[in-house]
């Protein structure tokens, strides 16, 4: 698993957050480990479209996904470079 997680909102901590998993965007409850819960639909074209320097990248560092959004410790984190990638991907 390959994860990432961004602030749902960018103006303030909210009840969901986005998360890019093997590729896919989805949205996931703050306080439901995030990391592994199950994720809810969200349009791939909106979500590769926000601006990821506003919508902030919440995993830096293995330590803090494990202890802060309950990411598996064989889960690779993606960097900003591979989500700028796939971002970059779907755009014509």
């Amino acid at each position: 698993m390959k994860i990432q997680l961004f602030l749902g909102t960018p103006s303030a901590a909210g009840a969901y957050l986005l998360r890019l998993k093997d590729g896919v965007y989805d949205r996931v409850l703050v306080l439901q480990s995030p990391c592994t819960a199950k994720g809810m639909p969200v349009s791939q074209t909106w979500a590769r479209h926000l601006d990821k320097a506003v919508y902030c990248p919440l995993i830096t560092s293995p330590h803090i996904g494990q202890l802060e959004y309950g990411m598996p410790a064989d889960a690779e984190i993606y960097t900003a470079e591979e989500v700028r990638a796939i971002d970059k991907g779907s755009r014509k």
